[in-house]
């Protein structure tokens, strides 16, 4: 373009009248020209298409930025929220506080994922005009600025360092800091912006599980719950030292008081097991009143199916056919390991186990496909099925990362290079095919002609069978007659002849597959003076000297000719049919080889140039629709983002119905544990004593000899409660009932203390601690990569400028800051 202006410069300089140019020059611009003018058109719709993405850009920054600060605000609410919750004394003022802090969460997650669908949304049309720019540039040729954009796009190496999270072991301490070793690399404008956006999503999810985890652990409910345990411990401790007391009044008892006493331990028993059944009945009933029907609600609403669809560009379908069919036979393959290790599994937990691994889902994903002529899938009516959002979560993680993986920007000139390369081998190949397939028809017609001329597809009439016939005729001659034998022998040595050399209408032996006998037994070309030599040495022969094979598959003549080109070509010997490339597929697919289509040969060349021109033209039409693949990530991640809050819904849910189960539960634990550890201590009491009475209901005498064993049984008893063993195998000590029950009161009782003074930390406080810790790791992340960014954006900007404008100058890169200036790979 530059040339064509200065030319056009330089004749007006020179005074020359434009009416003569236009009146001597062609008036059609050349085809360089008009190439040029339409590139520089595309670029600039792509320049145009880009400011719009980056303005988008700034005002999802924006709103990521509120909701980061708003997150700030969330935390202080949230912990008002229960701070107020934990003090309330009214179950009617905690409902509405717990509801109050699910509302205020539900509200800022929308908020959140309404910033996160915008940011999204941002950089999917942000990378869409720049892969137009990148395609735009591909008809620019020989220009240093579309060299050097290009090479920013997708080649220049942006550096930084990365930051790390690490937590003491000792002290659970959250700790953030620049890793000095460790850096990150990302190749090119494109890779920086889907590397900056990713750190902005991961930060943005981070914020979101750390405020739902916030929202569902509370420290102050653990604290109950272990207070609660510490009562329960308590509480089965008093009935142990009841019972220890028990036993040893017992004891104490004369035999004829022991039947007495029998009947009011059975009786105690009987009390704490009605108890402990009427605490269970009354608990029951709280729960079904304020627990049961909501948590079968929230059941019901996570087994619920709903509308599962997003659209898929209709370039890139087959592609995500593709890998929802690998998806669903991950899926196969674990279910088939699970049924080889489950061989008595019902048909029932058969089909649950499949439903659990999403199975029945993908099947009708990939139902919801059809396929074309060409063996491409296509979702023609859309991809639409009814799912759970727990069933969607997991078909959007098996998937979601091969996606991303075709959304990596490649370089579409080299690609379509390496196409055009692929396309002329195969063509040249193709040449080479039919050449081999053309020598080898016409071998293969030369030798069933001759085959079929000396009827050797005949049994019982083929020449070899006629010669063979000719030999018998002599062998049984009537050797005393002189006339007949030599008659004989004229006939042998005729048919002989005719069998090696044919007659005019026969091919004969030697043509057909090169076969010759020794001389010294080849009675066709004997003389006088040699024949009775030959005669007799040719009968002395084997039939394979004298005759060859009786196929004619020696190593010469037609058949040798014919073997050799079948090999050249690539088929068997007997094969009269050429491979097709779909059979040539199908053996690929199964794993197994042609027949004779070995490596070097005319059809594996030919078949394997095909499928690599194939393979790629997949890869250029990979490449080519990257921006297909970029639109279809981005509708898999808007559905995601409305699945995830579907999810976090049905999560906050379940942490509010599990504190109100805690809560109800808490409130007979300790009841339970006493008629339970009663009912039990009982028993064992009454095991003890059973030596004596064996029956209640049919006591009748008791022993004296019983009485001591039932006495001695009590005291083995109390020795278990009281004291403690020493295994003589391990040296372990074993605890008496009463030091076992103290020292876990003792347990529970320095676990409360501990929460209480922050000396401990529960899993989910640390984990808490640690995403607090990750969001300030990718907030720092964030501006190293946004600053590379911008500067990135900026030379891209400068490089459009001059491309757009004809600037004739040679492109610069910035200047790199000076030593001790802080940059943001520092």
């Amino acid at each position: 373009m530059r040339k064509w202006t200065y030319l056009v410069a330089v004749l007006l300089m020179a005074g020359t009248s434009t009416s003569l140019l236009t009146s001597c020059i062609d008036n059609d611009e050349p085809a360089g020209i008009t190439d040029l003018r339409g590139a520089k058109a595309e670029l600039l719709r792509a320049k145009a298409q880009v400011e719009l993405a980056e303005a988008a850009i700034r005002n999802a920054n924006a709103a990521i930025q509120q909701a980061k600060a708003d997150y700030l605000q969330e935390k202080v609410a949230q912990e008002k929220l229960n701070t107020d919750y934990q003090t309330a004394k009214n179950e009617d003022d905690k409902l509405a506080l717990q509801q109050a802090a699910a509302i205020r969460e539900q509200t800022y997650l929308k908020q959140l994922y309404a910033a996160q669908q915008e940011a999204k949304q941002a950089e999917l049309d942000y990378q869409t005009a720049l892969a137009k720019i990148e395609i735009s540039l591909a008809t620019v040729k020989d220009d240093a600025y579309a060299e050097a954009l290009y090479d920013l796009l997708n080649n220049k190496a942006f550096n930084y360092n990365k930051y790390t999270v690490s937590i003491d072991p000792t002290t659970n301490k959250v700790t953030v800091e620049k890793d000095g070793t460790a850096t990150g690399t990302v190749q090119g404008l494109i890779g920086l912006s889907k590397e900056l956006a990713t750190v902005k999503q991961d930060l943005a999810n981070v914020i979101q599980q750390n405020l739902i985890l916030g929202y569902k652990f509370d420290k102050d409910a653990l604290k109950n719950d272990v207070a609660v345990e510490v009562e329960v411990k308590k509480a089965e401790l008093a009935v142990s030292e009841k019972t220890l007391a028990e036993l040893k009044e017992i004891i104490g008892i004369s035999l004829d008081d022991f039947e007495a006493k029998y009947q009011e331990i059975a009786d105690k028993k009987k009390e704490a097991e009605n108890n402990k059944t009427n605490v269970s009945i009354e608990k029951a009933k709280d729960l079904a009143e304020n627990y049961d029907g909501k948590a079968q609600e929230l059941k019901n609403k996570a087994a619920a199916q709903s509308e599962f669809t997003f659209e898929i560009p209709a370039d890139v379908q087959d592609g995500f056919y593709q890998i929802v069919n690998n998806a669903k036979t991950d899926a196969d393959d674990e279910y088939n390991i699970w049924e080889t290790f489950n061989p008595s599994a019902t048909d029932e937990q058969k089909e649950a186990k499949k439903k659990e691994l999403d199975i029945p889902t993908y099947e009708a994903i990939l139902k919801l496909a059809t396929i074309d002529a060409e063996g491409d899938y296509a979702f023609t009516n859309g991809m639409k099925v009814n799912a759970t959002a727990a069933t969607k979560k997991t078909i959007i993680d098996a998937v979601k990362a091969d996606v991303e993986e075709k959304t990596e920007a490649q370089d579409v000139a080299q690609l379509e290079q390496a196409m055009k390369l692929a396309e002329d081998a195969e063509t040249e190949l193709k040449k080479s095919f039919d050449a081999a397939e053309k020598t080898w028809k016409a071998a293969a017609a030369a030798y069933d002609k001759a085959y079929k001329a000396d009827k050797y597809h005949i049994t019982g009439q083929s020449e070899y069978d006629v010669v063979m016939g000719a030999l018998e005729t002599y062998n049984n001659a009537d050797k005393s007659d002189a006339t007949k034998l030599a008659a004989a022998q004229t006939a042998l040595i005729n048919a002989y002849k005719k069998y090696l050399n044919g007659d005019g209408t026969l091919e004969g032996r030697t043509k057909l597959d090169g076969f010759k006998p020794a001389d010294n037994i080849n009675i066709a070309t004997a003389t006088a003076d040699n024949l009775s030599a030959r005669l007799t040495a040719f009968l002395a022969a084997n039939d394979d000297d004298r005759f060859g094979t009786a196929a004619p598959t020696m190593n010469g003549g037609y058949y040798k000719a014919l073997t050799e080109a079948a090999k050249d070509f690539g088929v068997d010997v007997d094969q009269r049919t050429a491979y097709t490339y779909e059979e040539w597929t199908a053996a690929q697919e199964a794993s197994t080889t042609l027949p004779g289509a070995t490596s070097g040969t005319a059809t594996f060349n030919y078949f394997t140039a095909m499928d690599e021109h194939a393979e790629a033209v997949k890869a250029y039409e990979e490449a080519a629709n990257v921006a297909d693949w970029v639109t279809l990530l981005a509708n898999i991640e808007k559905v995601e983002e409305a699945v995830l809050a579907e999810t976090n819904a049905l999560q906050l849910e379940e942490a509010a119905l599990d504190k109100v189960k805690a809560e109800i539960e808490a409130k007979y634990a300790a009841q339970e544990a006493t008629y339970d550890a009663e009912a039990e201590s009982y028993g064992e009491i009454l095991d003890a004593m059973a030596a004596a009475v064996p029956d209640v209901n049919n006591i009748g005498t008791i022993s004296q000899t019983n009485y001591d064993q039932a006495i001695k049984n009590l005291k083995v008893k109390i020795a278990s409660y009281e004291g403690a063993s020493l295994s003589e195998t391990d040296g372990k000590i074993t605890l008496g009932t009463i030091s076992q029950k103290k020292q876990e009161v003792a347990l529970y009782e320095n676990l409360l203390k501990g929460l209480e003074d922050g000396s401990y930390q529960a899993e989910e406080e640390i984990l808490k601690n640690y995403n607090d810790a990750l969001i300030e790791a990718y907030n720092m992340q964030i501006e190293v990569l946004q600053a590379l960014f911008d500067k990135a954006n900026a030379q891209k900007d400068s490089y459009m400028e001059a491309l757009t404008s004809g600037s004739t100058s040679t492109p610069v890169e910035p200047e790199t800051p000076a030593e001790g200036e802080e940059t943001p790979a520092e």
